[in-house]
């Protein structure tokens, strides 16, 4: 039953993961805004300590993050966009308005870019600051507890369904 529910959260990613990249290609954009909705889900069910919001319902386009918990302070930045450049505006923006414990950037694909170097001269010990994507995910779904992990797979069959 277990490789059940992992092969259809697979599944899913690889999906979303495509449907994302064909969506940029033809420079519509609103399947960023989508993402950002069902990634807060995500993140809710698998952090059930936490309560993640998508900062940009709060306040438009909200600047350098798009998800926010204030319990355990902790932001994300969910993108598409993997490129470095990406990332140092991100940093610059992020440190002069905000300040979460940590960030993270979650890029809407299965592999993220490996880097010759970090972030640690721009960040300058003001946060934490880690870099996601859809296989990190997979991991900490399949990493939590049983009863998170239930509702992960649930949340990913629900998912499925309504997007096929």
């Amino acid at each position: 039953m277990a490789r059940l529910h992992i092969d259809n959260i697979i599944s899913a990613f690889a999906f979303l993961e495509n449907k994302i990249q064909l969506y940029s290609h033809l420079n519509l954009q609103d399947i960023n805004i989508h993402l950002e909705n069902i990634l807060r889900d995500l993140l809710n069910v698998i952090y059930s300590d936490r309560t993640f919001v998508n900062l940009n319902s709060e306040e438009g386009n909200f600047t350098a993050i798009d998800l926010g918990d204030n319990k355990k302070d902790i932001a994300f930045q969910v993108t598409s966009t993997t490129n470095k450049k990406k990332v140092l505006d991100t940093i610059t923006k992020y440190k002069d308005e905000y300040n979460y414990k940590k960030v993270f950037m979650l890029y809407a694909t299965n592999k993220k870019p490996k880097r010759k170097s970090n972030f640690d001269a721009e960040i300058n010990v003001k946060f934490d600051f880690e870099e996601w994507d859809f296989k990190t995910l997979i991991e900490k779904i399949n990493d939590c507890g049983s009863n998170n992990k239930s509702s992960g797979y649930g949340f990913w069959s629900n998912y499925c369904l309504r997007s096929t």
